[in-house]
Protein backbone atom coordinates (compact mmCIF):
# COMPACT_ATOMS: atom_id res chain seq x y z
CA UNK A 1 0.00 0.00 0.00
CA UNK A 2 1.41 3.36 -0.98
CA UNK A 3 1.98 6.12 1.52
CA UNK A 4 -0.58 8.28 -0.29
CA UNK A 5 -3.26 5.58 -0.08
CA UNK A 6 -2.52 5.04 3.59
CA UNK A 7 -2.95 8.73 4.31
CA UNK A 8 -6.25 8.77 2.42
CA UNK A 9 -7.50 5.82 4.49
CA UNK A 10 -6.47 7.58 7.70
CA UNK A 11 -8.34 10.71 6.61
CA UNK A 12 -11.44 8.69 5.74
CA UNK A 13 -11.32 6.90 9.13
CA UNK A 14 -10.95 10.24 10.88
CA UNK A 15 -13.92 11.70 9.02
CA UNK A 16 -16.06 8.63 9.79
CA UNK A 17 -15.09 8.83 13.46
CA UNK A 18 -16.01 12.53 13.64
CA UNK A 19 -19.35 11.89 11.94
CA UNK A 20 -20.14 9.06 14.37
CA UNK A 21 -19.28 11.29 17.33
CA UNK A 22 -21.54 14.06 16.00
CA UNK A 23 -24.39 11.60 15.44
CA UNK A 24 -23.95 10.21 18.94
CA UNK A 25 -23.97 13.68 20.51
CA UNK A 26 -27.10 14.63 18.59
CA UNK A 27 -28.80 11.40 19.58
CA UNK A 28 -28.03 11.86 23.26
CA UNK A 29 -28.55 15.62 23.48
CA UNK A 30 -30.88 16.28 20.55
CA UNK A 31 -33.78 17.55 22.62
CA UNK A 32 -31.51 19.90 24.56
CA UNK A 33 -30.38 21.32 21.23
CA UNK A 34 -33.95 21.96 20.13
CA UNK A 35 -34.48 18.79 18.12
CA UNK A 36 -37.54 16.63 18.60
CA UNK A 37 -37.43 12.90 18.90
CA UNK A 38 -39.15 11.19 15.97
CA UNK A 39 -41.13 8.32 17.44
CA UNK A 40 -44.35 6.58 16.54
CA UNK A 41 -47.67 7.53 18.07
CA UNK A 42 -47.90 4.15 19.77
CA UNK A 43 -44.42 4.48 21.27
CA UNK A 44 -45.22 8.01 22.42
CA UNK A 45 -48.41 6.90 24.13
CA UNK A 46 -46.68 3.94 25.76
CA UNK A 47 -43.73 5.96 27.05
CA UNK A 48 -45.44 9.23 27.87
CA UNK A 49 -43.53 11.21 25.24
CA UNK A 50 -44.66 13.25 22.24
CA UNK A 51 -44.55 11.94 18.68
CA UNK A 52 -43.48 13.98 15.67
CA UNK A 53 -47.05 13.81 14.43
CA UNK A 54 -48.27 15.38 17.68
CA UNK A 55 -46.27 18.48 16.68
CA UNK A 56 -47.05 18.38 12.95
CA UNK A 57 -49.45 21.20 12.04
CA UNK A 58 -49.09 20.84 8.27
CA UNK A 59 -51.94 20.10 5.89
CA UNK A 60 -52.76 20.73 2.25
CA UNK A 61 -56.03 21.53 0.48
CA UNK A 62 -54.86 19.29 -2.36
CA UNK A 63 -54.86 16.19 -0.14
CA UNK A 64 -57.71 17.11 2.22
CA UNK A 65 -61.47 16.89 2.17
CA UNK A 66 -62.81 20.44 2.56
CA UNK A 67 -66.18 20.59 4.35
CA UNK A 68 -68.28 23.73 4.62
CA UNK A 69 -70.57 23.22 7.60
CA UNK A 70 -72.85 26.01 6.39
CA UNK A 71 -73.60 24.04 3.22
CA UNK A 72 -73.63 20.38 4.17
CA UNK A 73 -76.29 19.82 1.52
CA UNK A 74 -73.52 20.12 -1.05
CA UNK A 75 -71.43 17.38 0.56
CA UNK A 76 -71.29 14.24 -1.52
CA UNK A 77 -71.02 10.83 0.07
CA UNK A 78 -67.35 10.32 -0.64
CA UNK A 79 -63.96 10.38 1.01
CA UNK A 80 -65.46 8.96 4.20
CA UNK A 81 -67.65 12.00 4.95
CA UNK A 82 -71.44 12.03 4.84
CA UNK A 83 -74.47 13.60 6.50
CA UNK A 84 -77.14 11.60 8.35
CA UNK A 85 -80.01 13.15 10.29
CA UNK A 86 -78.23 16.46 10.16
CA UNK A 87 -75.03 15.13 11.78
CA UNK A 88 -71.69 15.09 9.96
CA UNK A 89 -69.97 11.67 10.03
CA UNK A 90 -66.28 11.13 9.25
CA UNK A 91 -65.61 7.40 8.83
CA UNK A 92 -62.25 6.91 7.12
CA UNK A 93 -58.65 7.89 7.63
CA UNK A 94 -57.54 11.14 6.05
CA UNK A 95 -57.50 14.90 6.59
CA UNK A 96 -60.79 16.79 6.90
CA UNK A 97 -60.83 20.59 6.90
CA UNK A 98 -63.91 21.98 8.66
CA UNK A 99 -65.15 25.55 8.35
CA UNK A 100 -68.43 27.32 9.04
CA UNK A 101 -71.10 26.64 11.67
CA UNK A 102 -73.19 23.68 12.79
CA UNK A 103 -75.99 24.31 15.28
CA UNK A 104 -77.63 21.64 17.42
CA UNK A 105 -76.03 18.88 15.36
CA UNK A 106 -72.86 16.88 15.91
CA UNK A 107 -69.61 16.28 14.12
CA UNK A 108 -68.97 12.57 14.75
CA UNK A 109 -65.77 10.67 13.99
CA UNK A 110 -66.49 6.96 13.59
CA UNK A 111 -63.33 5.60 11.96
CA UNK A 112 -62.46 2.44 13.80
CA UNK A 113 -58.67 1.76 13.98
CA UNK A 114 -57.92 4.67 11.64
CA UNK A 115 -55.88 7.82 12.18
CA UNK A 116 -57.92 10.91 11.41
CA UNK A 117 -56.70 14.50 11.02
CA UNK A 118 -59.20 17.29 11.65
CA UNK A 119 -58.33 20.85 10.72
CA UNK A 120 -60.56 23.45 12.35
CA UNK A 121 -60.50 26.52 10.15
CA UNK A 122 -62.90 28.91 11.81
CA UNK A 123 -65.70 26.62 13.01
CA UNK A 124 -68.56 27.14 15.43
CA UNK A 125 -70.06 23.93 16.79
CA UNK A 126 -72.94 24.11 19.25
CA UNK A 127 -75.41 21.67 20.71
CA UNK A 128 -78.15 21.80 23.32
CA UNK A 129 -77.38 18.55 25.13
CA UNK A 130 -74.72 16.37 23.45
CA UNK A 131 -71.02 16.75 22.57
CA UNK A 132 -70.76 19.09 19.61
CA UNK A 133 -67.57 17.32 18.53
CA UNK A 134 -67.69 13.59 19.31
CA UNK A 135 -64.99 11.04 18.51
CA UNK A 136 -66.84 7.75 18.81
CA UNK A 137 -64.03 5.53 17.49
CA UNK A 138 -60.59 5.89 15.92
CA UNK A 139 -57.03 4.80 16.51
CA UNK A 140 -55.99 8.40 17.14
CA UNK A 141 -57.39 11.76 16.14
CA UNK A 142 -55.17 14.78 15.46
CA UNK A 143 -56.81 18.20 15.62
CA UNK A 144 -55.04 21.20 14.11
CA UNK A 145 -56.23 24.72 14.91
CA UNK A 146 -55.59 26.55 11.66
CA UNK A 147 -53.55 29.73 11.85
CA UNK A 148 -55.42 33.01 12.39
CA UNK A 149 -58.72 31.28 13.18
CA UNK A 150 -61.02 31.23 16.18
CA UNK A 151 -62.88 27.96 16.72
CA UNK A 152 -65.74 27.50 19.16
CA UNK A 153 -67.34 24.42 20.71
CA UNK A 154 -70.26 24.94 23.09
CA UNK A 155 -72.90 22.74 24.75
CA UNK A 156 -75.78 24.29 26.66
CA UNK A 157 -76.49 21.41 29.08
CA UNK A 158 -74.60 18.13 29.40
CA UNK A 159 -76.34 17.24 32.64
CA UNK A 160 -79.34 15.67 30.93
CA UNK A 161 -80.78 12.19 30.56
CA UNK A 162 -79.74 11.80 26.93
CA UNK A 163 -76.08 12.62 27.60
CA UNK A 164 -75.96 10.60 30.81
CA UNK A 165 -77.50 7.55 29.12
CA UNK A 166 -74.97 7.75 26.28
CA UNK A 167 -72.16 8.39 28.81
CA UNK A 168 -70.94 11.46 26.91
CA UNK A 169 -70.34 14.24 29.42
CA UNK A 170 -68.03 16.67 27.61
CA UNK A 171 -68.46 19.37 24.98
CA UNK A 172 -65.51 17.87 23.07
CA UNK A 173 -65.57 14.14 23.84
CA UNK A 174 -63.16 11.51 22.54
CA UNK A 175 -63.15 7.74 23.03
CA UNK A 176 -59.71 7.50 21.44
CA UNK A 177 -56.30 9.12 21.85
CA UNK A 178 -56.66 12.82 21.09
CA UNK A 179 -53.87 15.19 20.04
CA UNK A 180 -54.31 18.95 19.53
CA UNK A 181 -51.89 21.41 17.93
CA UNK A 182 -51.85 24.55 15.78
CA UNK A 183 -51.42 28.28 16.07
CA UNK A 184 -55.13 29.06 16.04
CA UNK A 185 -57.52 29.35 19.00
CA UNK A 186 -60.14 27.03 20.47
CA UNK A 187 -62.80 28.14 22.93
CA UNK A 188 -64.83 25.43 24.66
CA UNK A 189 -67.86 26.00 26.89
CA UNK A 190 -69.40 23.05 28.70
CA UNK A 191 -72.41 23.68 30.91
CA UNK A 192 -73.09 20.70 33.16
CA UNK A 193 -70.06 18.71 32.00
CA UNK A 194 -66.38 18.56 31.12
CA UNK A 195 -64.68 20.74 28.54
CA UNK A 196 -62.28 18.52 26.56
CA UNK A 197 -62.23 14.85 27.55
CA UNK A 198 -60.48 11.75 26.26
CA UNK A 199 -61.01 8.28 27.67
CA UNK A 200 -57.44 7.52 26.53
CA UNK A 201 -54.59 10.05 26.21
CA UNK A 202 -55.13 13.79 25.82
CA UNK A 203 -52.11 15.50 24.22
CA UNK A 204 -51.70 19.19 23.37
CA UNK A 205 -48.49 20.53 21.86
CA UNK A 206 -49.59 24.04 20.83
CA UNK A 207 -52.60 26.30 20.36
CA UNK A 208 -54.60 28.85 22.30
CA UNK A 209 -57.02 26.85 24.46
CA UNK A 210 -59.76 28.58 26.45
CA UNK A 211 -62.11 26.27 28.38
CA UNK A 212 -64.99 27.05 30.71
CA UNK A 213 -66.60 23.94 32.19
CA UNK A 214 -68.86 23.11 35.11
CA UNK A 215 -66.76 19.97 35.67
CA UNK A 216 -63.14 19.43 34.59
CA UNK A 217 -61.61 21.64 31.91
CA UNK A 218 -59.04 19.15 30.48
CA UNK A 219 -59.59 15.49 31.31
CA UNK A 220 -57.63 12.49 30.02
CA UNK A 221 -58.20 9.10 31.58
CA UNK A 222 -54.80 7.58 30.76
CA UNK A 223 -52.87 10.84 30.68
CA UNK A 224 -52.86 14.55 30.00
CA UNK A 225 -49.65 15.69 28.28
CA UNK A 226 -48.95 19.32 27.47
CA UNK A 227 -45.85 20.29 25.48
CA UNK A 228 -46.75 23.93 24.91
CA UNK A 229 -49.58 26.30 24.12
CA UNK A 230 -51.54 28.99 25.93
CA UNK A 231 -54.36 27.96 28.26
CA UNK A 232 -57.06 29.74 30.21
CA UNK A 233 -59.03 27.11 32.13
CA UNK A 234 -62.05 27.82 34.33
CA UNK A 235 -63.50 24.73 35.95
CA UNK A 236 -66.15 23.96 38.53
CA UNK A 237 -64.12 20.88 39.44
CA UNK A 238 -60.46 20.22 38.48
CA UNK A 239 -58.62 22.36 35.98
CA UNK A 240 -56.52 19.50 34.54
CA UNK A 241 -57.00 15.87 35.52
CA UNK A 242 -55.90 12.33 34.63
CA UNK A 243 -58.20 9.90 36.39
CA UNK A 244 -57.22 6.30 35.65
CA UNK A 245 -56.74 4.44 38.92
CA UNK A 246 -56.08 0.79 38.02
CA UNK A 247 -52.65 1.09 36.34
CA UNK A 248 -49.62 2.82 37.87
CA UNK A 249 -48.24 3.62 34.40
CA UNK A 250 -51.39 5.59 33.53
CA UNK A 251 -53.42 8.29 35.22
CA UNK A 252 -50.55 10.80 34.99
CA UNK A 253 -50.12 14.44 34.00
CA UNK A 254 -47.00 15.69 32.20
CA UNK A 255 -46.34 19.37 31.47
CA UNK A 256 -43.27 20.21 29.39
CA UNK A 257 -44.18 23.84 28.72
CA UNK A 258 -46.88 26.37 27.99
CA UNK A 259 -48.58 29.35 29.61
CA UNK A 260 -51.31 27.93 31.81
CA UNK A 261 -53.83 29.84 33.94
CA UNK A 262 -56.30 27.79 36.00
CA UNK A 263 -59.23 28.85 38.17
CA UNK A 264 -60.64 25.66 39.67
CA UNK A 265 -63.48 24.87 42.06
CA UNK A 266 -61.61 21.75 43.14
CA UNK A 267 -57.94 20.91 42.42
CA UNK A 268 -55.93 22.97 39.99
CA UNK A 269 -54.04 19.99 38.52
CA UNK A 270 -54.82 16.45 39.67
CA UNK A 271 -53.05 13.22 38.71
CA UNK A 272 -54.13 9.89 40.15
CA UNK A 273 -50.55 8.61 39.83
CA UNK A 274 -47.71 10.95 38.80
CA UNK A 275 -47.64 14.68 38.14
CA UNK A 276 -44.49 15.96 36.42
CA UNK A 277 -43.80 19.59 35.49
CA UNK A 278 -40.61 20.15 33.51
CA UNK A 279 -41.26 23.69 32.28
CA UNK A 280 -43.95 26.27 31.75
CA UNK A 281 -45.49 29.39 33.25
CA UNK A 282 -48.30 28.08 35.44
CA UNK A 283 -50.79 30.04 37.56
CA UNK A 284 -53.26 28.09 39.69
CA UNK A 285 -56.14 29.44 41.76
CA UNK A 286 -58.02 26.58 43.44
CA UNK A 287 -60.70 25.95 46.03
CA UNK A 288 -58.87 22.83 47.21
CA UNK A 289 -55.35 21.63 46.35
CA UNK A 290 -53.31 23.55 43.83
CA UNK A 291 -51.38 20.49 42.60
CA UNK A 292 -52.22 16.94 43.61
CA UNK A 293 -50.78 13.55 42.72
CA UNK A 294 -49.33 10.49 44.38
CA UNK A 295 -45.84 11.24 43.06
CA UNK A 296 -45.05 14.85 42.14
CA UNK A 297 -41.87 16.00 40.36
CA UNK A 298 -41.29 19.71 39.81
CA UNK A 299 -38.23 20.07 37.59
CA UNK A 300 -38.52 23.55 36.10
CA UNK A 301 -40.72 26.41 35.03
CA UNK A 302 -42.38 29.15 37.07
CA UNK A 303 -45.34 28.01 39.16
CA UNK A 304 -47.62 30.28 41.16
CA UNK A 305 -50.31 28.71 43.36
CA UNK A 306 -53.06 30.17 45.54
CA UNK A 307 -55.14 27.46 47.23
CA UNK A 308 -57.77 27.34 49.95
CA UNK A 309 -56.43 23.95 51.04
CA UNK A 310 -52.93 22.53 50.42
CA UNK A 311 -50.79 24.30 47.87
CA UNK A 312 -49.19 21.02 46.73
CA UNK A 313 -50.23 17.61 47.99
CA UNK A 314 -48.37 14.37 47.23
CA UNK A 315 -50.16 11.20 48.20
CA UNK A 316 -53.58 12.56 47.40
CA UNK A 317 -53.90 10.53 44.21
CA UNK A 318 -55.08 6.96 43.92
CA UNK A 319 -53.83 4.29 46.30
CA UNK A 320 -55.51 1.60 44.21
CA UNK A 321 -53.23 2.32 41.24
CA UNK A 322 -50.30 1.06 43.29
CA UNK A 323 -51.87 -2.18 44.34
CA UNK A 324 -53.39 -1.55 47.75
CA UNK A 325 -56.58 -0.27 49.23
CA UNK A 326 -60.00 0.16 47.71
CA UNK A 327 -60.39 2.26 44.56
CA UNK A 328 -61.70 5.72 45.41
CA UNK A 329 -64.48 5.41 42.84
CA UNK A 330 -66.72 8.33 41.98
CA UNK A 331 -67.56 9.96 45.27
CA UNK A 332 -68.92 13.34 46.16
CA UNK A 333 -65.97 15.34 47.46
CA UNK A 334 -68.35 17.53 49.43
CA UNK A 335 -69.46 14.59 51.61
CA UNK A 336 -66.25 12.52 51.58
CA UNK A 337 -64.36 12.81 54.85
CA UNK A 338 -61.98 9.86 55.38
CA UNK A 339 -60.44 9.42 58.81
CA UNK A 340 -56.91 10.76 59.16
CA UNK A 341 -55.58 7.24 59.76
CA UNK A 342 -56.86 5.99 56.41
CA UNK A 343 -53.36 5.62 54.96
CA UNK A 344 -51.02 7.37 52.54
CA UNK A 345 -53.44 7.06 49.67
CA UNK A 346 -55.98 9.39 51.23
CA UNK A 347 -55.65 12.93 52.46
CA UNK A 348 -57.93 15.03 54.59
CA UNK A 349 -59.79 17.87 52.93
CA UNK A 350 -60.89 21.03 54.59
CA UNK A 351 -64.63 21.58 54.31
CA UNK A 352 -65.48 23.86 51.43
CA UNK A 353 -66.91 27.16 52.57
CA UNK A 354 -70.42 27.50 51.25
CA UNK A 355 -69.81 30.87 49.66
CA UNK A 356 -66.11 30.45 49.03
CA UNK A 357 -64.72 32.62 46.28
CA UNK A 358 -61.22 31.47 45.27
CA UNK A 359 -60.42 34.91 43.92
CA UNK A 360 -60.45 36.17 47.52
CA UNK A 361 -57.06 34.52 47.85
CA UNK A 362 -55.75 36.82 45.17
CA UNK A 363 -57.03 40.01 46.67
CA UNK A 364 -59.71 40.30 44.01
CA UNK A 365 -57.36 39.76 41.09
CA UNK A 366 -57.72 36.82 38.75
CA UNK A 367 -54.57 35.24 40.15
CA UNK A 368 -52.29 35.95 43.07
CA UNK A 369 -49.22 37.94 42.20
CA UNK A 370 -46.06 35.93 42.77
CA UNK A 371 -42.99 37.61 44.21
CA UNK A 372 -40.40 38.87 41.80
CA UNK A 373 -37.77 36.19 42.27
CA UNK A 374 -35.19 38.36 40.57
CA UNK A 375 -35.61 41.05 43.23
CA UNK A 376 -34.95 38.78 46.20
CA UNK A 377 -31.76 39.79 47.94
CA UNK A 378 -29.09 37.09 47.99
CA UNK A 379 -25.34 37.08 48.32
CA UNK A 380 -24.35 37.12 44.69
CA UNK A 381 -26.32 36.02 41.65
CA UNK A 382 -27.65 32.68 42.83
CA UNK A 383 -28.80 30.46 39.98
CA UNK A 384 -30.78 27.31 40.82
CA UNK A 385 -29.18 24.07 39.61
CA UNK A 386 -30.18 22.93 36.15
CA UNK A 387 -33.21 20.64 36.57
CA UNK A 388 -32.64 17.03 35.57
CA UNK A 389 -34.03 15.70 32.33
CA UNK A 390 -37.15 13.78 33.27
CA UNK A 391 -39.00 12.73 30.12
CA UNK A 392 -39.15 9.15 31.33
CA UNK A 393 -41.22 9.83 34.39
CA UNK A 394 -42.75 6.43 35.12
CA UNK A 395 -43.28 6.36 38.91
CA UNK A 396 -40.03 5.24 40.57
CA UNK A 397 -39.63 1.92 42.23
CA UNK A 398 -40.16 2.86 45.84
CA UNK A 399 -40.66 -0.69 47.14
CA UNK A 400 -37.83 -0.15 49.64
CA UNK A 401 -39.83 2.71 51.13
CA UNK A 402 -42.95 0.66 51.66
CA UNK A 403 -44.54 0.63 55.07
CA UNK A 404 -47.40 -1.79 55.71
CA UNK A 405 -47.36 -2.64 51.98
CA UNK A 406 -48.09 0.97 51.05
CA UNK A 407 -45.66 2.82 48.78
CA UNK A 408 -44.59 6.16 50.17
CA UNK A 409 -45.85 9.23 48.38
CA UNK A 410 -43.25 11.67 47.08
CA UNK A 411 -43.01 15.39 46.43
CA UNK A 412 -39.67 16.15 44.79
CA UNK A 413 -38.57 19.62 43.66
CA UNK A 414 -35.54 19.71 41.39
CA UNK A 415 -35.64 23.16 39.84
CA UNK A 416 -37.69 26.11 38.67
CA UNK A 417 -39.35 28.95 40.56
CA UNK A 418 -42.27 28.16 42.84
CA UNK A 419 -44.53 30.41 44.91
CA UNK A 420 -47.29 28.92 47.03
CA UNK A 421 -49.95 30.76 49.01
CA UNK A 422 -52.05 28.20 50.89
CA UNK A 423 -54.67 28.12 53.62
CA UNK A 424 -53.94 24.44 54.20
CA UNK A 425 -50.42 23.00 54.18
CA UNK A 426 -48.08 24.78 51.79
CA UNK A 427 -45.99 21.81 50.59
CA UNK A 428 -47.54 18.57 51.80
CA UNK A 429 -46.41 14.99 51.22
CA UNK A 430 -47.92 11.94 52.81
CA UNK A 431 -44.47 10.42 52.37
CA UNK A 432 -41.13 12.01 51.45
CA UNK A 433 -40.68 15.70 50.67
CA UNK A 434 -37.35 16.26 48.92
CA UNK A 435 -35.77 19.42 47.53
CA UNK A 436 -32.74 19.21 45.23
CA UNK A 437 -32.99 22.60 43.53
CA UNK A 438 -35.16 25.53 42.60
CA UNK A 439 -36.20 28.81 44.18
CA UNK A 440 -39.20 28.31 46.46
CA UNK A 441 -41.35 30.64 48.55
CA UNK A 442 -44.22 29.31 50.64
CA UNK A 443 -46.66 31.74 52.21
CA UNK A 444 -48.31 29.14 54.38
CA UNK A 445 -51.44 28.98 56.48
CA UNK A 446 -52.34 31.56 59.08
CA UNK A 447 -54.64 29.20 60.99
CA UNK A 448 -53.49 26.33 63.20
CA UNK A 449 -53.54 22.59 62.31
CA UNK A 450 -51.67 23.22 59.06
CA UNK A 451 -48.07 24.06 58.30
CA UNK A 452 -46.00 25.60 55.55
CA UNK A 453 -44.12 22.27 55.22
CA UNK A 454 -45.54 18.84 56.03
CA UNK A 455 -43.97 15.45 55.34
CA UNK A 456 -45.49 12.07 56.16
CA UNK A 457 -43.37 11.29 59.20
CA UNK A 458 -46.10 9.06 60.57
CA UNK A 459 -45.73 6.90 57.44
CA UNK A 460 -41.93 6.84 57.48
CA UNK A 461 -41.48 9.87 55.27
CA UNK A 462 -38.75 12.47 55.59
CA UNK A 463 -38.30 16.18 54.85
CA UNK A 464 -34.87 16.82 53.32
CA UNK A 465 -33.08 19.48 51.29
CA UNK A 466 -29.95 19.01 49.18
CA UNK A 467 -29.99 22.15 47.04
CA UNK A 468 -31.95 25.17 45.97
CA UNK A 469 -33.40 27.98 48.06
CA UNK A 470 -36.58 27.92 50.14
CA UNK A 471 -38.38 30.36 52.41
CA UNK A 472 -41.42 28.84 54.17
CA UNK A 473 -43.63 31.06 56.33
CA UNK A 474 -46.61 30.13 58.45
CA UNK A 475 -48.04 29.66 61.91
CA UNK A 476 -45.98 27.99 64.63
CA UNK A 477 -48.48 25.39 65.85
CA UNK A 478 -47.65 22.70 63.25
CA UNK A 479 -44.27 23.86 62.00
CA UNK A 480 -41.92 21.27 60.53
CA UNK A 481 -38.36 21.80 59.39
CA UNK A 482 -35.79 19.85 57.41
CA UNK A 483 -34.24 16.78 59.00
CA UNK A 484 -30.60 15.99 59.72
CA UNK A 485 -30.64 13.67 56.70
CA UNK A 486 -30.30 16.80 54.58
CA UNK A 487 -26.97 17.85 53.08
CA UNK A 488 -27.81 21.57 53.00
CA UNK A 489 -28.00 23.75 56.11
CA UNK A 490 -31.42 25.01 57.21
CA UNK A 491 -32.83 27.12 60.03
CA UNK A 492 -36.16 27.35 61.79
CA UNK A 493 -37.10 30.43 63.80
CA UNK A 494 -40.34 30.76 65.71
CA UNK A 495 -40.95 34.34 66.84
CA UNK A 496 -42.61 35.07 70.21
CA UNK A 497 -45.09 37.37 68.53
CA UNK A 498 -46.93 37.19 65.23
CA UNK A 499 -45.53 39.03 62.24
CA UNK A 500 -47.99 40.61 59.82
CA UNK A 501 -48.40 41.08 56.10
CA UNK A 502 -46.24 43.92 54.86
CA UNK A 503 -43.39 43.31 57.30
CA UNK A 504 -39.90 43.08 55.85
CA UNK A 505 -37.98 39.85 56.42
CA UNK A 506 -34.22 40.36 56.40
CA UNK A 507 -31.57 37.70 56.98
CA UNK A 508 -28.02 38.92 57.63
CA UNK A 509 -24.70 37.17 58.15
CA UNK A 510 -22.60 37.75 61.26
CA UNK A 511 -20.39 40.12 59.24
CA UNK A 512 -23.40 42.32 58.54
CA UNK A 513 -23.90 41.23 54.94
CA UNK A 514 -27.55 40.91 53.89
CA UNK A 515 -28.28 37.40 52.64
CA UNK A 516 -32.00 37.51 51.90
CA UNK A 517 -34.90 39.98 51.91
CA UNK A 518 -38.62 39.42 51.42
CA UNK A 519 -41.81 41.35 52.06
CA UNK A 520 -44.20 39.20 54.09
CA UNK A 521 -47.54 38.58 52.35
CA UNK A 522 -49.50 36.91 55.19
CA UNK A 523 -49.59 36.90 58.97
CA UNK A 524 -47.52 34.22 60.68
CA UNK A 525 -45.05 33.37 63.39
CA UNK A 526 -42.68 30.77 61.93
CA UNK A 527 -39.84 30.99 59.39
CA UNK A 528 -38.02 28.05 57.76
CA UNK A 529 -35.15 28.95 55.46
CA UNK A 530 -32.47 27.05 53.57
CA UNK A 531 -30.05 28.10 50.87
CA UNK A 532 -26.54 27.34 49.65
CA UNK A 533 -25.72 30.76 51.15
CA UNK A 534 -25.99 29.33 54.68
CA UNK A 535 -22.71 28.05 56.15
CA UNK A 536 -22.56 25.63 59.04
CA UNK A 537 -20.84 27.14 62.10
CA UNK A 538 -21.72 30.72 61.14
CA UNK A 539 -24.14 33.01 62.98
CA UNK A 540 -27.11 34.70 61.32
CA UNK A 541 -29.69 37.24 62.42
CA UNK A 542 -33.28 37.05 61.18
CA UNK A 543 -35.37 40.17 61.51
CA UNK A 544 -39.08 40.33 60.70
CA UNK A 545 -40.81 43.63 61.35
CA UNK A 546 -39.56 44.78 64.76
CA UNK A 547 -38.67 41.25 65.96
CA UNK A 548 -35.18 39.84 65.77
CA UNK A 549 -33.65 36.41 66.45
CA UNK A 550 -29.97 35.40 66.24
CA UNK A 551 -29.02 31.76 65.63
CA UNK A 552 -25.66 30.00 65.26
CA UNK A 553 -25.95 27.16 62.72
CA UNK A 554 -24.05 24.42 64.50
CA UNK A 555 -25.91 21.59 62.75
CA UNK A 556 -27.42 20.75 59.39
CA UNK A 557 -30.89 21.34 60.81
CA UNK A 558 -31.07 24.28 63.23
CA UNK A 559 -34.02 25.47 65.28
CA UNK A 560 -34.90 27.86 68.06
CA UNK A 561 -38.43 26.45 68.26
CA UNK A 562 -37.97 25.12 71.80
CA UNK A 563 -39.26 27.64 74.27
CA UNK A 564 -41.81 29.23 71.94
CA UNK A 565 -44.34 26.39 71.89
CA UNK A 566 -43.55 25.38 68.33
CA UNK A 567 -43.08 21.88 67.04
CA UNK A 568 -39.76 21.60 65.22
CA UNK A 569 -39.26 18.11 63.86
CA UNK A 570 -35.50 18.49 63.76
CA UNK A 571 -33.40 15.36 63.20
CA UNK A 572 -34.96 12.52 61.27
CA UNK A 573 -36.14 9.34 62.96
CA UNK A 574 -34.04 7.21 60.63
CA UNK A 575 -30.84 7.41 58.64
CA UNK A 576 -32.19 6.36 55.27
CA UNK A 577 -30.39 7.96 52.35
CA UNK A 578 -32.95 10.12 50.50
CA UNK A 579 -33.81 9.16 46.94
CA UNK A 580 -31.89 11.11 44.31
CA UNK A 581 -33.63 12.95 41.47
CA UNK A 582 -34.83 10.70 38.64
CA UNK A 583 -32.60 10.98 35.60
CA UNK A 584 -32.55 9.42 32.17
CA UNK A 585 -30.06 6.58 31.87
Amino acid sequence: MSLSTSRHLEQICLIVTIVMIVITVLFINGEKLGLKRIISDQTADETGLFSQRDYDESWSTATSTIIDLDHLENLKNNDGAYVLDGNLYLTAKGTYVLQGSLENQQVIVAADKAKVHLVLRGVTLSHASLPALYIASADKVFVTLAADTLNTIAVANLDNEQALTADVDAAFYSRSDLSINGSGALTVTAAGGHGIKSTDDLVVTSGQINVTADKTALLGKDSVRLAGGDYVLRAGEDGIKANRTDDDSRGYVLINGGNISINAGDDGIHAETTLTINDGNINVLSSYEGLEGYYIYLNGGQINIAASDDGINAGGGSSDAFGFGEPPGDFDREDFNPPEASGAGMNRRRPREENFNPEQLAGGDSFSQPPDFNQLSTDGDFTPPTPPENDNFTPPDRQADKQDDQPLALLQINGGQLHVSAEGDGLDSNGDLQIFGGTIIVDGPTASMNGALDSGAESGGDLVIHGGSILALGNSSMVETFSANSSQVSLLVNFPQQFVAGDQLILTHQNGQEIYRYQIQKNGQSVVFSSPELIQGQTYTLRVGNQEQTLTLNDISNSNSQGFGGFGRGPAMNNDIPQQPPRDN
